[in-house]
């Protein structure tokens, strides 16, 4: 467990961005009224609301905050930057670092993930009832869902295929996870044994037998659920994510289906739609942050609006779509026991999902490209589609947008960017060119709670986390705030030595060590090669302090431990206390390194 003032992280991250000390006071003094939620729900929408601003041309008033003139009284330095106080009018050179400071302040515990309770669950399921009941009320152009299919079937080859393709394509696995149904009663086969399949598999049981190289394969019998079950997870500040529980047979099959639509729709679209390559559509949105040559769209709760019968209709001719469809999982099963027929063609979660919502996307959008004098086949060039993240040509976005509209997609306007020089895609965030995206604390598989004015960080994965995330504010330039972390993991697990490169040791991070003999020619640590210089005593006598050092601060990444440190013959066997650069590399070990550093941290 590891305990930081949240009042230090707020005069750190001041500190670090030059805010005036009314600024600073208007802050704390806010945090002290309205707790931890001033800061992970009500700054984010000062942030939102200027990102929309520089969208409208103009700084739309967010209520939240007192106003001077045209602009807020506090942040003056930051957004005086980026409007103009006397006419509220974005700037004609707006400063790009002045954008980054600015979401950097605002939303830098937007992404912090606190524990829920029976409340919010109470309205996450409803909204998730809301959401489903909204797409039987959707009205759907029918008329331009049949384009679709048409378009579909001409300009996809693969339309054609049968289920035993995309078998012949990828057999069914398993992805990590828990399953929907009485999954406590799974267990243990021989590799060489298929699943038990429902009926409905029946025909097709002989492609569920695991693969050769599998060591085991889970077993549930004929007792399977089949119905979803609906879960709802710790994601950020605006409250619990949802996933999807699906029954192990139907998410194996999901898996095949989910490779090969995922394949061919890359194929298919040269590249424009891929599952795999973020950086595609982050390049794109840079480089169109300085043209305004394409836009970038962003839906609403995208993955809930796909509509199971718009996607049969579209598909009704495609033998592979429809044994599939047939096989969906209709039923879920919410939190508060109840079971509801899904309209929607799967939860997030389902194989189903996530490549047939690219797949509509790609086909409504190319559509209404096409429909402006633009040749089908080059339109198909002109749309890039990750998940959610859309981007298009500038010119055809009303196009696009409406077109999405016609098969019951929404548009999320205030993460949508086409008359700025804002650009955001896939995680990449930018300004005329220059990457704005803010520093944001995100800490993955902790147990994060606020006790008064302290950010409390539990979990197995807490060290680790903490640790790399003052990295990540050592990057970012925020020392001071890097500072904060450093100290609190200090004050549990006692001094950090010093670390930099890619090195897998707990440390304090520093960006250039030059003056070390173990940096490579490109001024970082060699693969295999880290430093620790710092004084270390061990608590045992006879154990060499470098081994005592990696047991204490090291922890492996993959949970199940792979590696311990051992010495290199260089570094002598002087035991005590030593304070010289020591080079260290990996041995093959079969304790975990994290059993290691709890028991030597206690």
């Amino acid at each position: 467990m590891i305990s930081i003032d949240i009042r230090e992280q707020i005069n750190s991250i001041a500190s670090e961005l030059c805010l005036d000390p009314f600024t600073v006071k208007y802050l704390h003094k806010r945090f002290r009224k309205e707790g931890i939620q001033f800061l992970t729900v009500t700054l984010p929408l000062l942030s939102k609301a200027v990102l929309r601003s520089l969208e409208l041309g103009y700084f739309e008033r967010p209520t939240n905050f007192s106003w001077h003139e045209r602009s807020l009284r506090f942040c003056r330095s930051l957004l005086d930057a980026i409007f103009d106080h006397r006419t509220g009018k974005v700037l004609p050179n707006v400063d790009p670092l002045a954008l980054y400071s600015l979401r950097s302040l605002c939303e830098y515990f937007y992404k912090l993930a606190l524990p829920f309770d029976e409340a919010d669950l109470d309205n996450a399921e409803e909204a998730f009832v809301k959401e489903e009941d909204s797409l039987e009320r959707s009205s759907f152009d029918w008329d331009f869902i049949e384009l679709l299919r048409k378009d579909f079937e001409t300009h996809h080859s693969y339309s054609t295929q049968v289920h035993s393709d995309v078998f012949k394509h990828q057999r069914p696995y398993l992805t990590p996870g828990t399953f929907s149904g009485k999954t406590s009663e799974a267990y243990y086969v021989h590799k060489t044994r298929p699943l038990m399949v429902p009926t409905k598999f029946k025909a097709d049981s002989g492609v569920f037998k695991p693969y050769p190289s599998a060591p085991l394969q889970l077993e549930l019998g004929n007792d399977t659920a089949n119905y979803s079950e609906v879960l709802f997870v710790p994601k950020d500040s605006r409250g619990p994510r949802t996933i999807v529980r699906e029954p192990m047979v139907n998410l194996a099959a999901q898996m095949s289906f989910h490779v090969w639509l995922r394949d061919n729709l890359n194929r298919t679209s040269s590249g424009r739609v891929n599952f795999v390559n973020q950086q595609v559509n982050r390049d794109l949105a840079q480089a169109s942050s300085i043209s305004k040559e394409f836009c970038t769209l962003d839906l609403k709760n995208a993955s809930d609006r796909v509509a199971y019968c718009v996607v049969k209709h579209i598909t009704q001719n495609s033998p592979a779509f429809r044994y599939f469809l047939k096989h969906r999982t209709e039923m879920t099963k919410l939190p508060s026991g109840k079971l509801m027929k899904l309209r929607k063609i799967a939860g997030m979660g389902s194989g189903l999902t996530f490549p047939t919502m690219s797949l509509l996307i790609y086909l409504a959008a190319v559509r209404a490209i096409s429909s402006a004098r633009v040749s089908y086949k080059d339109a198909m060039l002109m749309c890039y589609v990750y998940g959610d993240d859309i981007i298009v040509p500038s010119r055809y976005a009303e196009h696009v947008t409406s077109a999405l509209q016609k098969v019951g997609l929404q548009l999320n306007c205030t993460k949508s960017f086409k008359h700025s020089h804002f650009r955001e895609s896939c995680g990449g965030d930018y300004y005329d060119g220059q990457d704005v995206g803010p520093l944001r604390l995100k800490l993955s598989n902790c147990e994060n709670r606020v006790n008064q004015n302290k950010l409390v960080i539990s979990g197995t994965q807490a060290l680790l986390q903490v640790e790399r995330h003052a990295r990540e504010c050592v990057k970012h330039g925020f020392i001071a705030l890097a500072e904060c972390y450093y100290r609190a993991i200090e004050r549990k697990y006692g001094k950090l030595p010093e670390v930099s490169g890619d090195s897998p040791i707990l440390g304090r991070y520093k960006l250039n060590l030059a003056d070390s003999p173990d940096l490579d020619e490109y001024g970082n640590y060699a693969k295999g090669k880290y430093l620790c210089a710092l004084p270390v005593k061990s608590p045992v006598e006879d154990m060499n302090p470098y081994v005592y050092l990696a047991t204490k601060l090291t922890q492996d990444l993959g949970g199940l431990a792979r590696n311990l440190f051992h010495l290199d013959k260089s570094c002598g066997s002087t035991y005590g206390e030593i304070s010289i650069p020591r080079r260290v590399r990996y041995a093959r070990a079969e304790r975990s390194v994290l059993d290691l550093t709890l028991q030597a941290a206690t």
